[in-house]
């Protein structure tokens, strides 16, 4: 059976396009002396370095030394992903035209730029991937794109089929796409939350796991109706999605594949601005207490909803 995700290859430019493989032992009877690939390598995201130890026992040696791994850790920076959109774009062909996308790192310098084609341009954007070297744009024929920047390619999701189980026949739904990572597998998969748009009344959920033949799969619903609207609410960690409702917290669990039944509550009310954030693989909720000033509460026992301000 084919796999329910296609793919297509981005137009890049900058940073390393070069697909060739790099053949080399640990040590240096290979093409390139160790420490000329250990420098190379430093130069290359995390993804493709974890594909790299499957090759054999010699990549698996290299990439599996003490020092590599840690002064990858200490040489590899955020990146951002920045887009141009100017006010006419959504009005010259209802906001469907080329995308481009660029990548800096933190001091501003181009890393990379991509153009994705055919894609619906707005200021609001219902598709979130959650601490995932991946973006996620919205195509012109619908689909939903995931794109990766380090290999660049792009993976073409299928359409969601809503069953409608609301109380009205004819109805419109809104879909909200997140994206996150299983914590057992490390396979990526995608949350769709579809919501009646008239009454609020019916609620849709389904599951697809990225390179998976199955398509998508009905996983539940929610503790509430509400549907999250912005990156700020949400965090995802060690495989489960935290969303902020108002003064709860739902919670999806990405491993099972399933709503948890029960809220959790938050630390205070959150009457002050606030956001949902991971840091060192525990939930944060952060309360901005003045212009200069936040507490931070960290959740230190999901089961029990215990909170504290002094991270673990």
């Amino acid at each position: 059976m084919a796999s329910v995700v296609q793919t297509e290859r981005l137009q890049t430019t900058g940073g390393d396009s070069s697909s060739a493989p790099i053949v080399a032992a640990a040590s240096d009877d290979g093409l390139l002396p160790t420490d000329v690939l250990r420098d190379i390598l430093l130069r290359l995201p995390a993804k493709p370095l974890c594909r790299l130890r499957a090759v054999c026992q010699s990549w698996r040696s290299l990439l599996s030394d003490s020092w590599l791994v840690t002064a990858h850790e200490v040489r590899q920076q955020p990146l951002i992903a920045v887009c141009k959109l100017e006010p006419w774009d959504l009005f010259e062909s209802y906001g469907v035209k080329p995308l481009d996308i660029r990548i800096l790192d933190t001091s501003g310098q181009l890393v990379r730029q991509m153009r994705v084609e055919n894609c619906i341009l707005g200021y609001r954007s219902n598709t979130f991937c959650m601490n995932l070297d991946l973006l996620c744009v919205e195509g012109g024929d619908k689909p939903l794109r995931m794109l990766d920047p380090a290999i660049g390619i792009v993976s073409l999701l299928p359409d969601v089929i809503i069953v409608n189980r609301g109380p009205y026949t004819y109805t419109r739904y809104s879909t909200t796409y997140v994206a996150g990572r299983d914590g057992s597998t490390g396979e990526t998969k995608v949350l769709a939350i579809a919501q009646e748009m008239a009454y609020r009344e019916g609620t849709f959920c389904c599951v697809l796991t990225l390179g998976d033949a199955g398509g998508w799969r009905e996983t539940g619903y929610p503790p509430t109706s509400a549907v999250p609207s912005s990156s700020r609410i949400m965090a995802l960690v060690k495989g489960v999605l935290y969303f902020l409702v108002f003064q709860e917290i739902e919670v999806y669990d990405f491993d099972k594949e399933k709503w948890r039944p029960d809220l959790l509550h938050l630390p205070l009310p959150n009457e002050r601005p606030h956001f949902l954030t991971e840091l060192s693989d525990t939930l944060v909720a952060s309360y901005q207490r003045s212009n200069t000033s936040m507490d931070l509460w960290f959740l230190t026992d999901s089961d029990k909803a215990i909170w504290s301000t002094t991270p673990r």
